[in-house]
C-alpha cells in the first residue's frame, strides 16, 4: 500500500470523524467500517446515495453497493477479508485497527 494512503487512512481512523459500524462500507445512518473510511479518504471515487426504491437509500462507491468489502474499481491492494473480520467479527475500535495497520502494512 502506498504510504501517504496508508498514513491518510490512518489518521481518518483515529480522527474521531468517523463513527464505526458493521456490515457496510457506509450506512444511511453515516456509520463506517474501517474499509469505508479508506474509500472515503482514498480520491479514487465517490458516493452516492441510492434512492428508496433501488438501494433502500444504502450507499454506492463507484457504482457498486456499500457492502463491507472493498469495491474492485479502486485496485487496492489491501485484504478486505481481514479488515471485514477485525471491524465485523472481532469488534476492534477504529484505534486499534490503526494499530494494526501501521504495524502490519
Amino acid at each position: 500500500m502506498d504510504a501517504e494512503l496508508k498514513q491518510k487512512w490512518i489518521d481518518a481512523l483515529r480522527s474521531g470523524e468517523y463513527v464505526q459500524g458493521k456490515y457496510k462500507l457506509r450506512s444511511a445512518s453515516e456509520y463506517w467500517c474501517c474499509l469505508g473510511v479508506l474509500c472515503d479518504v482514498c480520491g479514487k471515487g465517490e458516493w452516492i446515495k441510492g434512492d428508496e426504491v433501488s438501494h433502500s437509500y444504502l450507499y454506492e462507491f463507484n457504482g457498486e453497493t456499500s457492502t463491507a468489502y472493498l469495491p474492485t474499481t479502486l485496485g487496492l491492494e489491501v485484504e478486505s477479508t481481514v479488515f471485514t473480520d477485525m471491524n465485523d467479527r472481532q469488534e476492534k475500535t477504529f484505534a486499534e485497527i490503526a494499530d494494526w495497520i501501521e504495524q502490519n502494512l
